[in-house]
């Protein structure tokens, strides 16, 4: 669930099931419409199954009725994916969406239908950011990292650094005026943990440095 304005809310069910929006706090929904296709129930993964740690739903903070959607469609791209796959932007709530981009954000098929994320920094939009999510229980890691769009996900930037995060977070920036700092579980220079970055710059995305904060963040050693 996504929340927008009072009373807002936008659902996507797992199960690969149609996303409903809700403007009554959640006493009533209706399916959310796509403008020029048709999503069937079923088969466009958009949550495949309940264990899956999916993040493909933003509510935009800073425009309260606006929602952003990736679904990944089909291996096949047959006719339904192909009107279907991509980022989809809604400003009025849920109800409509529009087609922002035609095709997958991440370079490989099939990554990004597992644990991907979608997340919006406070207080930057249009800026939006994107992960694929790792999808094996090992420290190995491919070149597969973070992705970054300044334009409400229209055209995509890869940054440099860390690969493949299973997830990734925002927090304070280092100094006032400074872009947010940004947080991310994965891989970088052969180790596997936490890591941040404090000088993303959104003109040079590829430029962006990381340290590692900690490898077993609290002892642990399962992942973050």
């Amino acid at each position: 669930i996504a929340v927008g304005a009072p009373g807002n809310l936008l659902w996507l069910p797992t199960g690969n099931n149609k996303p409903r929006y809700s403007l009554d706090d959640g006493r009533s929904w209706a399916y959310c419409r796509f403008e020029g296709a048709e999503p069937p129930n079923g088969g466009m993964r958009r949550h495949n199954q309940y264990s899956y740690q999916r993040i493909q739903l933003l509510a935009d903070k800073q425009h309260p009725w606006t929602f952003y959607l990736y679904p990944v469609g089909t291996p096949a791209h047959e006719a339904p994916s192909r009107q279907f796959r991509g980022l989809w932007k809604s400003v009025g709530g849920g109800a409509n969406f529009t087609r922002m981009r035609k095709d997958l954000i991440g370079p490989i098929y099939g990554t990004d239908a597992f644990n991907c994320k979608l997340k919006m920094p406070p207080g930057r939009s249009p800026h939006i950011f994107f992960c694929a999510g790792d999808v094996d229980a090992d420290d190995r890691d491919a070149n597969i990292g973070l992705f970054f769009s300044p334009d409400e996900g229209t055209s995509w930037a890869s940054i440099g650094g860390v690969r493949e995060p299973l997830d990734f977070a925002f927090g304070k920036p280092v100094a006032e005026g400074r872009y947010p700092a940004i947080y991310a579980w994965g891989g970088l220079s052969g180790v596997r943990g936490l890591h941040r970055c404090l000088d993303f710059n959104p003109a040079r995305a590829a430029a962006a440095s990381w340290e590692t904060i900690a490898r077993y963040p609290g002892g642990s050693i399962d992942s973050g």
